[in-house]
């Protein structure tokens, strides 16, 4: 059989929806964006899960969040849905805090779960198909 290439995904779009008060009549709207992320290489991935507990004394420290800033940070190559991004080779940088650092988040976590659950697909099958 084979593994062919051309139909494996080179781009996830990470599609969400977010509540937000329009500043000019204070009203509530929702705001569809989207993250685009190419697939994080094996050590991006193993980097990932290191960084998602750190030791801290004889603590084992959380730190999900940041895990998934440098996830982000190495796979987003566009965002949609943002009026006021700026359009130079720092834009990245607009989503270091508030609300936006949520956003990155999100679409980390998100594209690690879609990872993770194809992976297990992947698995079922191979089980399945080496049974007797």
């Amino acid at each position: 059989m084979g593994y062919a290439k051309s139909k494996a995904r080179e781009f996830v779009h990470i599609h969400m929806k977010f509540r937000v008060i329009n500043q000019d009549n204070g009203t509530d709207e929702t705001c569809d964006v989207t993250h685009i992320m190419r697939l994080p290489t094996i050590a991006e991935r193993e980097e990932y899960h290191r960084n998602l507990a750190k030791m801290k004394g004889r603590k084992v420290q959380s730190n999900v969040s940041e895990a998934n800033w440098k996830l982000w940070i190495a796979c987003v190559v566009g965002v949609e849905g943002y009026d006021d991004i700026p359009k130079d080779e720092h834009w990245k940088m607009y989503f270091s805090d508030g609300i936006e650092r949520f956003h990155a988040d999100e679409a980390a976590s998100r594209l690690v779960e879609s990872l993770e659950s194809e992976e297990t697909e992947v698995e079922k099958k191979f089980v399945q198909s080496s049974a007797p």
